[in-house]
This record gives structure tokens, sequence and C-alpha cells, in this order.
């Protein structure tokens, strides 16, 4: 007898685990990279040589974050993952630029009876 449900839950299982896979990703950076050997940048294992990065991460196409956090620590790439040209450039336009710091407080004013001027 043919059951629908149970095709299907065996197809899932089947599937499963194609879709937890980790991804191979590799970078190059424009000159030799700033760090060299592990570095961990976005829950991603990366290990780098020379110019060359490779890291395992769970996601088909890594997030342009992912990019960003690892330009920061290596430098400037040529080439990451399967981004194109355009898109490794805004990364490390977004990489060069200074974090935003948080807004500080300001002082309280001084008011009358507090001594300041």
């Amino acid at each position: 007898m043919f059951r629908p449900s149970t095709t299907l839950w065996v197809a899932l299982c089947v599937a499963a685990p194609a879709f937890a896979a980790d991804v191979s990703y590799h970078a190059e950076t424009a000159s030799t990279a700033k760090r060299q050997g592990a570095i961990n940048v976005g829950n991603v294992a990366w290990q780098c040589d020379g110019v060359k990065c490779v890291g395992i991460g769970p996601w088909a196409t890594p997030p342009a974050s992912l990019c960003v956090g690892l330009a920061r620590e290596v430098g400037p790439f040529r080439v990451f993952a399967q981004f194109a040209p355009r898109d490794v450039e805004a990364c490390n336009e977004a990489a060069s630029a200074a974090p935003v710091a948080p807004p500080t407080k300001a002082p309280p004013k001084a008011g009358p009876g507090s001594g300041q001027a």
C-alpha cells in the first residue's frame, strides 16, 4: 500500500544531510593577508596562508557581513567566495570604513548649587 506521508518522510530524511552540509569558502586577498594561520570570524574557522584564505561555513552563499569581517582582519580581497566583482568591491569599501562608535552621553549640565560654573 502506498502511503504518501511515509514516502515524504523518507525523502526528507535522505535529503536532510544535503541541507546540513558545510560549505567551503575560498578567498584571495589583494596582497599577503595581514593575519596568517587560524582566524575565527563570523563563526567560521578560516585558515589563511599567503594570499589564500579557506573557511568552512553553513551558507550556500556567505553573507556580506562575513566578507567585511574577514577583510577587516586580513585586508582587502580580490576574490571572495562566489561574490561578483562589484560585491567584493563593496565588501572592501565597507571593511575599510571606520567602525561607527556608539554615541556617548553628554555630561550633565551644571545646575544651581552644583559648584560648577
